[in-house]
């Protein structure tokens, strides 16, 4: 749990960098997105959690749009509107 607030204290820290260095918004967002999915998907499958979808389990449609949405909030929150 220390490990995880560590990285979450940084990872504002890290992306201002990126901004100052050039990176851009959607760069930016896609590299985060897929860095903390890659880290869902080892502790997934070290924890021998099934990645299968039960019968009872929410549809591909809904995640996807959930997915969608945290893309979204994770643009606007970085955009400078």
């Amino acid at each position: 749990m220390l490990l995880l607030g560590v990285v979450f204290a940084t990872n504002h820290i890290a992306a201002r960098i990126a901004f100052d260095h050039g990176t851009g918004l959607v760069t930016a967002v896609l590299i985060r997105s897929g860095v903390t999915a890659l880290a869902l998907l080892g502790a997934a499958l070290w924890l021998g959690v099934s990645l299968r979808l039960s019968a009872y389990a929410v549809s591909w449609r809904w995640m996807l749009t959930l997915c969608a949405l945290i893309a979204t909030q994770s643009l606007l929150l970085y955009s400078r509107l």
